[in-house]
């Protein structure tokens, strides 16, 4: 009589992967963890546990098996990768990060794992290395959709958002039922201003999948931006039934409450929101909202407490270092210092008619002001356009460097390259014809000398504001940051901005003796039509009534990308005039910095 032979019991870790695999989720913890009893520093039974916790949705536990995993010995790459993975869903981006490090070290051949070392990057505010960690991955496998949106995302970041448009499309045809390609192509088009393109995308991204909240909020904040705030508002709502406290949503109706005058109902849907558990990004934008909401209020301490919050979030959600501001203050020390060649000017025969250059230091009410003259029928406005940032980096290729001293075929062909650019912003194909240029850029104040040499026949219009006001309103703006605004991220440093700036505008007027029209913003809101008749008689215009009607016109134009948006689509108001006296205790600390000015330009008597 023969005996049957015994079939050996499988172990609890062989067990666990077949219940693992067979979706027996329940099994596979209990399965595992009498594994983990027997055998409690095993790499293999830790790294699984922490898998099974992972795909539970307990992030922070998987995190916690698969670290003991790593300290136990394991130096697999794919356990390195899997801890980054629950690591990045805890938030501990920095660890994160370490463990994808350590991951791609151990293997650089796979392409998710560069992907998800990308997306985390990107979330810690470098963005630069995040494009070149998609980029590896794309090597790997570059037909990988989502990849390339996530390279779409780092370009944005960057301020590049013709190649994020590109990399996006590119990931739509690769997949054209991704929803977040096409979210991802809205938000590159709305930042090139093809604002109705950029609706249709991020339609089509909600029509993939009406539950998509991400791009129910772009498109909602995109409506609030172009005031089709009906639409904002149901658009922001349709999110809220899907995330009852979206924050992207929930700040765009509370932009919309302080738009309608609401001030206290935005206030309190703000507070629902926990801003440390929130990205850097949108806690600096909900930070700034919470700061006009409570200055509207008159809540200064309230306000002035917001502001600073999101100036400090401004600094750690983009990665981005204050002493870069030093190097655009270094910029204009050395055009302060430069003495040009004393050699005629070159005179220019060609069917150009020199533009109007509108400058001032930011938040001095050059927005305002280019409303009012893009209403005129003579005027065409351009509104932060880099046609002379475009020159000047021609000089610098050209040259090696800026200022220099232009040769007149140089400059004739400068002077072609601006008015070339000018046309594509206008939409001009044929040249500018008809109306003169507006180009409405504050800070070309510093580049007056280049203005003079390129276009002897402008005409410059220099906003002005009480500068306790102009550093203020810096310091509550939102600005996206580069060299030039990371002067604001406190009032101190955007004094000292203002103090060099402003001595590098008297100097020029010494020197160059420019041709130019002084506008105080007080001015302009408490007595229009006595501070806009001289301002069109200068620029030889006669008065028409178009320009009183600007805020109309304003909100037939749609998207106005300054910070002001909000605020010239509205009649004059003065409830920003002279607001600084509020914050008059906060503002002490840069008073011996700023009195000079306040004298030079008049202000010492105004309350």
């Amino acid at each position: 009589m023969s005996q049957r032979q015994k079939v050996p019991k499988p172990s609890p870790l062989h067990d666990a992967m077949r219940a693992m695999q067979s979706g027996n989720v329940a099994r596979a913890i209990k399965q595992a963890r009498l594994h983990l009893k027997q055998q409690p520093d095993d790499p293999v039974g830790l790294h699984m546990l922490g898998v099974i916790l992972f795909q539970q949705g307990k992030p922070k536990e998987a995190a916690e098996q698969i670290g003991r995993a790593i300290t136990a010995g394991s130096r697999d790459a794919a356990h390195y990768a899997d801890w980054g993975l629950a690591l990045k869903a805890t938030g501990r981006l920095p660890e994160a990060l370490s463990a994808y490090d350590q991951s791609v070290e151990r293997d650089p051949t796979a392409a998710s794992v560069w992907n998800d070392r990308g997306i985390t990057l990107l979330r810690l505010g470098q963005s630069k290395s995040a494009e070149e960690s998609f980029r590896q991955s794309l090597v790997l496998n570059a037909r990988d959709a989502k990849t390339h949106t996530n390279l779409g995302n780092a370009l944005l970041s960057q301020g590049r958002a013709a190649a994020a448009a590109a990399a996006c499309r590119q990931a739509i045809a690769l997949s054209p039922d991704l929803a977040p390609a096409h979210n991802g192509l809205g938000s590159a088009l709305s930042r090139m201003d093809e604002v109705d393109a950029s609706i249709a995308a991020f339609e089509h991204a909600v029509g993939l999948d009406s539950r998509y909240v991400e791009a129910l909020g772009n498109l909602a904040s995109l409506y609030e931006e172009i005031s089709r705030l009906d639409d904002a508002r149901r658009v922001a709502e349709q999110a809220l039934l899907v995330e009852p406290l979206s924050p992207h949503a929930t700040l765009v109706l509370a932009k919309c409450d302080r738009r309608q005058q609401d001030f206290q109902s935005g206030i309190d849907r703000l507070k629902a929101l926990k801003l440390e558990h929130l990205p850097d990004a949108l806690a600096r934008d909900i930070s700034f909202e919470q700061s006009r909401l409570y200055d509207r209020l008159g809540d200064t301490a309230s306000a002035f407490s917001a502001m600073a919050r999101g100036n400090l979030k401004a600094l750690s959600g983009e990665g981005f270092d204050e002493t870069l501001g030093d190097q655009f203050l270094s910029h204009v020390a050395a055009l302060r210092a430069w003495v040009p060649p004393e050699i005629a000017s070159p005179v220019f025969d060609d069917s150009h008619t020199d533009p109007v250059f509108l400058v001032g230091f930011p938040r001095s009410g050059t927005t305002l002001l280019g409303q009012i003259l893009g209403s005129h029928s003579g005027l065409s406005l351009i509104e932060e356009r880099p046609m002379l940032d475009l020159v000047i980096a021609s000089i610098r290729e050209q040259f090696g460097g800026y200022p220099t001293q232009l040769t007149p075929a140089a400059a004739l062909d400068l002077r072609q390259l601006y008015f070339e650019h000018a046309a594509k912003e206008i939409g001009d194909n044929h040249g500018i014809s008809g109306q003169r240029i507006v180009d409405k850029f504050p800070l070309h104040l510093i580049n007056v000398d280049l203005i003079q040499t390129l276009f002897p026949e402008a005409q410059i219009i220099l906003a002005l504001r009480h500068p306790c006001d102009v550093v203020l309103s810096c310091f509550m703006q939102n600005f996206r940051p580069n060299p030039a605004m990371a002067n604001f991220f406190s009032t101190v440093r955007g004094a000292h901005a203002y103090d060099r700036i402003m001595d590098l505008w008297t100097h020029y007027k010494a020197t160059l003796n420019p041709r130019y029209h002084q506008v105080r913003y007080e001015d302009v809101v408490s007595d229009f039509d006595e501070q806009v008749q001289p301002l069109l008689s200068y620029l030889g215009l006669p008065w028409e009534d178009s320009v009183q009607d600007y805020a109309a016109r304003a909100r037939e134009r749609g998207r106005i990308d300054t910070p002001s948006y909000h605020q010239v689509t509205e009649a004059i108001y003065t409830r920003a005039r002279y607001r600084w006296r509020r914050y008059e205790a906060e503002l002490q600390p840069v008073m011996t910095t700023l009195q000079p000015w306040i004298s030079a330009f008049g202000y010492d008597d105004d309350v």
